[in-house]
């Protein structure tokens, strides 16, 4: 089933739902529902409607509302990005959604090629990648200028994918119950020196290391997403 974003709209079962502005024209003029489809309706706050075109106009859209299910949130994992080149960052938001992650934090690292990228691109990646995958929940996206000014109260451990050369920091492979994750992957680059240094002091830094040649960073997001995953 076909699913669509209405951010922040609260559903209810048997409702007739009316939607126009901006979201009516996008819906009508873009994603061009025909009367009478049935629709998946996520508000991306975990809310997911099963839903019937009702009725369109030129200024509104109407839906029959069926089942509504609120779906709690998944593993606690957020990522952090040291950003890459555009083509690569904007796969990996999309991978970062489809799989399920909670926030994603933006960091412009010293080997960044790339600035923050505008917030209107960043939602509407996120938007296409929620709707592809039926996923409930958009993540929260997060720009940070440089590494030291990340918070990391919140997490029990980090995760960096990266090649292990201190046996003590190997990550574990059967996760601790209630803990979050933040797992970290690098630009094509690489981390540089002092990012690596700054990284490995913290307390709660852990290393994922895969038995691969060296990875793209799209490519090593949704490994270590997987390898996140496969252990919950």
């Amino acid at each position: 089933m076909r699913a669509v974003l209405l951010m922040g709209h609260v559903f209810s079962a048997g409702e007739k739902l009316s939607v126009t502005g901006e979201a009516q024209h996008h819906l009508a003029n873009v994603i061009r529902l025909e009367k009478s489809e049935q629709i998946l309706l996520l508000n991306g706050a975990g809310a997911k409607a099963e839903a019937s075109v009702l009725e369109i106009s030129k200024k509104e859209i109407q839906f029959q509302l069926a089942e509504v299910v609120q779906v709690l949130p998944g593993v606690q994992l957020d990522v952090l990005i040291l950003i890459p080149k555009k083509d690569a960052l904007e796969s990996m938001l999309k991978a970062a959604t489809e799989m399920g992650v909670g926030k994603i934090l933006l960091v412009k690292g010293q080997r960044s090629q790339e600035k923050l990228p505008e917030e209107r691109r960043v939602q509407a990646l996120l938007q296409s990648a929620l709707e592809q995958s039926n996923n409930p929940w958009l993540p929260e996206v997060t720009g940070i200028a440089k590494m030291s000014e990340v918070s990391l109260d919140q997490y029990g451990e980090i995760l960096m994918m990266d090649v292990a050369s201190d046996p003590t920091k190997a990550a574990q492979k059967v996760r601790i119950a209630g803990q979050k994750t933040l797992l970290l992957v690098g630009p094509e680059g690489g981390y540089s020196p002092e990012e690596r240094a700054m990284i490995l002091s913290w307390p709660q830094t852990r290393i994922v290391t895969l038995p691969t040649p060296i990875l793209r960073a799209p490519t090593a997001l949704i490994a270590g997403l997987g390898w996140c995953h496969a252990r919950a």
